[in-house]
């Protein structure tokens, strides 16, 4: 892939900024083209000089900070991988412990690394500082304004031990003694008085306490100390930065980008479980997608947990699960409901095979927050207080009770905008503590633009195609009555899904399309209101309202098991599994009405397009499926009685 632009003039300004590095980008001012290997040997050199600067008060970081705006975080995504494969030592110091004082000094300004510092700190068990008391005292080679290497490494310390999150990982695991030692034996005023401010948070001193053992040092580098603690940048910002030298894609291996917000990529193949399938989610960037899309990730960026809040079938799951699938992370979803209490989230104990003995089962939370795994729990209003008291305090206090949460672990939380006010105070609360994302309603062009962009539209559908969408617009506007449901996009998106693999110039698929619109728009209607709706979908297939209303609701649908490799069902056509074992199955006596025919090409029609299924009816009837994406109103026909036919006659 080539990059349309002048990259020797953009390379000159790169030279002109950071004159070190010209020796090393001559061969590449060199080459006519800009290509992809090229980009990547520029990348590498980056990072190779940012992974071994002479000292820890290079300014190389600043450059590049300025140089490269949009990559930077980039870079310091191929920096983590580099450091994690890396056991080099530059002058004493390991470049783990480099790599801790860069990101220390750059967490002010891009507190979205604070996941890869936390990740860094828990792989790093050893102090910045490391004391041998065998050894003698070495004086370590003055920087400028008389500072060494320990004052760069002390001052890193204390600028993560101030982070809220690492302070716990870093009393409990790093060994401090060598501060102490630090304390009593340094002759460097510098390093006495940061090894005191770090040793005073790592044991929580009282002010008393720090008054005791406050070490005698002057006002002068106290205020020394604090300058260097809180110095900004000595770089002037760069007019013209150089980002054209690359486009994202040159980063895809280790960083996604996600409408301009770079976010870290994961390894997802260890997250898949032997029966999971990784389906490819595509997605529309309309203004509206976008823009959420935005928020979110930078939510996931800052580690917030965030609430998306927005009509039915706007899509709050699925750009969750977008987002998710880019970057390679787990997504654990959770339906919210009053009857759910939190040992869903928190665990169980489970009786095993020994009589007496029980075993402690995790909830999907603490897997969750123990494995860094995402957790979606959608329709959090209607979540009981028990649920929403956990997730409160998981949010405010950070921890889980026992053990510690993974700094990869992020919660997403969705709610349904009803019309109807929160009612709960625990909710309230709750809101009270999370990053709120309003996702509005698609306009009438964005909703045209996602139906363009799905790779259904043969030529016989492309004229199709405003015909449905016009209709969709004509119910949208149809005001629904308590028993009932509006219709939505979901519903707009499953029909055009359908209509996918049928021509509608032929006869048979264009009564198959009609039933397909009908059961899309008009099945979950009440009788009283679906006449009106029959004629209209009519019209789309230059039907007159008596033919439409006869395929609709008199027509007698054709019905063939004698076919040992297809069992048909009106339109519908489902493939016979062959069993292995030929089992004695149960043979159901089926009186093949006009409703219970109608009912079970439905079914069929679901099972065919491998569509999720909630079967309704009165009570009696043996609830069977319960998804929230398809739904039946059964009339006097037995549920179960309907599936189990249908599975026995295709071989299920």
């Amino acid at each position: 892939m080539e990059i349309n632009c002048e990259h020797h003039q953009i390379l000159l300004e790169l030279i002109r900024q950071v004159p070190d590095l010209k020796d090393e980008l001559q061969p590449l001012i060199q080459t006519d083209k800009w290509s992809l290997d090229k980009r990547h040997s520029l990348i590498n050199l980056l990072v190779q000089h940012l992974l071994h600067s002479d000292s820890l008060s290079s300014k190389f970081c600043e450059q590049i900070q300025n140089i490269f705006p949009r990559y930077f975080i980039a870079f310091i995504h191929r920096l983590y991988t580099a450091v994690n494969f890396s056991n080099k030592i530059t002058n004493q110091i390991s470049i783990k412990q480099r790599f801790l004082v860069l990101l220390a000094q750059i967490l002010q300004d891009y507190p979205s690394l604070h996941t890869i510092t936390e990740n860094h700190l828990l792989s790093t068990d050893t102090c910045l500082i490391e004391w041998n008391e065998e050894s003698p005292k070495k004086k370590l080679k003055t920087k400028v304004n008389n500072i060494n290497d320990h004052v760069y490494l002390l001052v890193a310390t204390l600028r993560l031990l101030l982070l809220s999150n690492s302070k716990i990982n870093l009393v409990h695991s790093w060994k401090w003694n060598t501060l102490i030692h630090l304390l009593q034996n340094t002759d460097d005023d510098n390093v006495k008085w940061l090894a005191f401010l770090c040793l005073s948070i790592v044991f929580n001193m009282s002010s008393n306490q720090q008054d005791l053992y406050r070490p005698n040092v002057s006002n002068t580098t106290i205020f020394k100390i604090n300058d260097l603690i809180n110095s900004k940048s000595t770089l002037p910002h760069s007019i013209s930065t150089c980002d054209n030298l690359f486009i994202d894609n040159d980063f895809k291996k280790r960083t996604v980008f996600i409408s301009g917000i770079p976010l870290s990529k994961y390894n997802m193949d260890k997250k898949l479980n032997d029966n999971e399938t990784q389906i490819e989610i595509k997605m529309t960037y309309t203004p509206t997608i976008d823009k959420c899309l935005r928020e979110i990730a930078l939510s996931v960026t800052l580690g917030w947990t965030t609430l998306i809040y927005s009509s039915i079938s706007n899509g709050k799951t699925l750009i969750v699960e977008y987002i998710a699938q880019q970057i390679g992370k787990r997504l654990i979803k959770i339906q919210c409901s009053d009857h759910m209490d939190s040992k869903v989230l928190l665990g169980t104990y489970q009786c095993t095979d020994k009589p007496g003995e029980f075993i402690w089962t995790p909830g999907l939370l603490v897997e969750a927050t123990s494995e860094g795994h995402w957790l979606l729990m959608e329709d959090i209003d209607a979540a009981s207080s028990d649920v929403l008291s956990t997730i409160k305090s998981l949010i405010e206090t950070k921890s889980i009770g026992y053990g510690s949460i993974s700094p990869d672990f992020r919660l997403f939380l969705t709610q349904r905008d009803t019309g109807v006010p929160v009612q709960s105070n625990e909710l309230i609360h709750l809101l009270k503590c999370v990053f709120c994302i309003v996702i509005p309603s698609y306009t009438d062009s964005e909703i045209i633009q996602i139906m363009e962009n799905l790779p259904i539209w043969n030529n016989d559908l492309q004229l199709f195609q405003m015909k449905l969408f016009q209709l969709y617009q004509s119910l949208q506007n149809t005001k629904g009555s308590i028993n009932t449901r509006l219709v939505t996009l979901r519903d707009l998106l499953k029909c055009c899904h359908r209509l996918s693999s049928l021509s509608i110039s032929l006869s048979v698929d264009r009564q198959l399309a009609f039933y397909d619109v009908l059961d899309c728009f008009a099945s979950f209607l009440p009788k009283l209101n679906r006449l009106e709706i029959i004629q209209s979908i009519g019209t789309l297939f230059n039907m007159n309202n008596q033919e439409a209303e006869f395929y609709a609701l008199k027509s007698m649908l054709e019905f063939d098991d004698r076919d040992s490799q297809y069992f048909s069902i009106g339109h519908v056509k489902l493939e016979i599994q062959k069993k292995k074992i030929q089992s004695l199955q149960q043979q159901y006596c089926f009186a093949k009405t006009r409703t219970a025919m109608y009912i079970l090409e439905r079914i069929a029609r679901c099972v065919q397009m491998n569509e999720p299924v909630l079967l309704c009816g009165e009570t009696g009837k043996n609830f069977i499926f319960s998804f929230r994406n398809f739904y039946f109103v059964f009339e006097g026909c037995g549920k179960t009685t309907l599936v189990q036919y249908l599975a026995q006659k295709t071989g299920i």
